[in-house]
């Protein structure tokens, strides 16, 4: 008769010593196949957590090195600690020049600039000169009147008993400054323009 469990005839003979040494000698390597198993997820856990340490270590101190190196200006810096340097940025170039520079005088006397430029991060500076009544310039530089970050200025400030008032503007980015605009002219009360322009009137 066959055991339902083990599959042995019950009536059949014992299994012999050499089958019972072979079947734990079997028992012994699974178990020990399974530690080893078990050892080796183990040590990979660790082998990650340690390479996540060290990565974290090793960014702070390319940071640390860089920050030295950029606070010191020495490039050297970089070659001793055989990391690689940054890429030198670009300088960005001057602003383009303002362009089609012209004028009119509101009806309260003030004088409305506009011109055609990039306003991208720019400043524009705008300048005057006088003229006086007898044609000669009421000073030989150009004075400041104002700033402004859009294509347009309104210079309130004229003082009366002046001919003429002529404008130019610079465009500034990032410390860099454009070469001047054309010039535009604005004539007050009588004084006719030479360029046959129409002359604006101011109190």
């Amino acid at each position: 008769m066959t055991c339902p469990e083990c599959g042995r005839d019950e009536n059949g003979p014992e299994p012999n010593r050499a089958t019972k040494e072979r079947d734990k000698e079997q028992a012994g390597d699974y178990e020990s196949s399974r530690e080893s198993r078990n050892t080796l997820n183990a040590s990979m856990q660790k082998y990650h957590v340690s390479l996540g340490s060290m990565s974290t270590v090793g960014a702070n101190l390319v940071k640390t090195i860089r920050a030295f190196a950029e606070g010191t200006g020495n490039d050297d810096v970089y070659a001793k600690a055989m990391i690689p340097a940054p890429a030198k940025k670009t300088p960005q170039p001057a602003p383009g020049t303002a362009k089609n520079l012209t004028g009119s005088i509101n009806n309260v006397g003030d004088v409305e600039l506009t011109w055609n430029a990039s306003v991208i991060q720019t400043t524009f500076t705008v300048l005057r000169r006088l003229t006086k009544l007898d044609g000669t310039p009421a000073t030989s530089d150009w004075v400041w009147v104002g700033n402004t970050h859009t294509k347009a200025f309104t210079d309130s400030t004229v003082p009366a008993g002046y001919a003429s008032a002529s404008y130019r503007v610079y465009a500034e980015r990032n410390g860099k400054q454009s070469p001047a605009s054309s010039t535009v002219e604005m004539y007050f009360g009588s004084t006719q323009p030479s360029n046959g322009e129409v002359a604006g009137s101011i109190g």
